[in-house]
Formats: structure tokens, C-alpha cells, sequence
């Protein structure tokens, strides 16, 4: 089952597509991950991105750990536009 409202508290960032992403960590374990496209959300407001584990497939072993992970992850493939591709 997944969160269906957005936690107060969670982090807002605009896209480098200009869209509106909301994401948190779960303040309990296992400490997932879950957010939200908020300009164009699923139907039943469900997160397009739930990891209740590390990529690995370890369980977060604290918050920070989940939280640090998540920064980085928006920060690299939601907010950072992509390099661009060298011509051929």
C-alpha cells in the first residue's frame, strides 16, 4: 500500500523538465522513499517513484541514510539536466 497524500514537510523541487516534484522519507522503518509528480499526478495520487530499500536491496538502516540517498538521486536525475549528447 502507498501513501496517497503528500506528508507536510516534504521537500519541494522544480524539474529540469519544469515540472513540480514532492518527495519524502518515511520517519519509520523501513524508511521509504516515495514522490510525487504534482504537476501531473497519478489518478489516485499514489508516489511514481515508491524504494522501500536501497538499490542494493538493503533496507535503509536509518532516515538520514534514506534521506541523503533521495536528495542525491532528485538532485542527479530530476533537477541536473542531462549533460548534452556529443554530436556524432
Amino acid at each position: 500500500m502507498y501513501p496517497t497524500e503528500i506528508p507536510s514537510g516534504a521537500k519541494t523541487v522544480t524539474t529540469h523538465e519544469g515540472w513540480t516534484l514532492s518527495y519524502s522519507v518515511d520517519t519509520t522503518a523501513p524508511f521509504a522513499i516515495n514522490a510525487w509528480n504534482v504537476t501531473s499526478p497519478y489518478p489516485t495520487n499514489e508516489p511514481f517513484w515508491h524504494q522501500p530499500h536501497d538499490l542494493d536491496g538493503s533496507e535503509w538502516t536509518d532516515e538520514a541514510t534514506a534521506q541523503a540517498f533521495a536528495d542525491k538521486w532528485v538532485d542527479d536525475n530530476f533537477v541536473t539536466p542531462p549533460a548534452p549528447t556529443p554530436a556524432p
